[in-house]
């Protein structure tokens, strides 16, 4: 009898231990664009993610000049576009930002910088 339930329980603890390892995966996260670069006008860009676990958008600043759509999402190995959206500016410096696409036990996370009012190599040889 002690056997039996000693062999009882190391299988339970056999299956728990193999379904906790199933939960583990790599949650990879790709981009096609982990840069994007906007003029001054008020405008929109999209990248596509693929990924293969599901996923949330965390801007890693205050900036209210941007947005990002979706904020999240469900695994997707066929791709999800998302939309990056800026506002007017007409500042002379150029702005940058940040945001993170994030897994969610944070190992696949992919970080997309965004900037405004870039300098365009053409503009540069035109002035000079």
């Amino acid at each position: 009898m002690k056997n039996s339930i000693k062999t009882i329980v190391m299988a339970l603890f056999a299956i728990a231990f193999l379904s906790l390892a199933g939960c583990h995966r790599d949650e990879n996260i790709t981009v096609s664009h982990d840069t994007l670069w906007f003029s001054t006008e008020a405008s929109s860009q999209t990248i596509e993610i693929t990924t293969d676990c599901s996923w949330s958008i965390e801007k890693n600043d205050n900036a209210q000049w941007y947005t990002v759509s979706p904020m999240s999402g469900e695994k997707s190995k066929n791709g999800t576009t998302i939309t990056i959206s800026v506002q007017e500016y007409q500042g002379e410096d150029y702005r940058a930002a940040s945001f993170t696409i994030k897994s969610p036990k944070g190992k696949g996370n992919v970080t997309v910088n965004i900037s405004q009012n870039v300098v365009e190599f053409t503009d540069i040889i035109n002035t000079v």
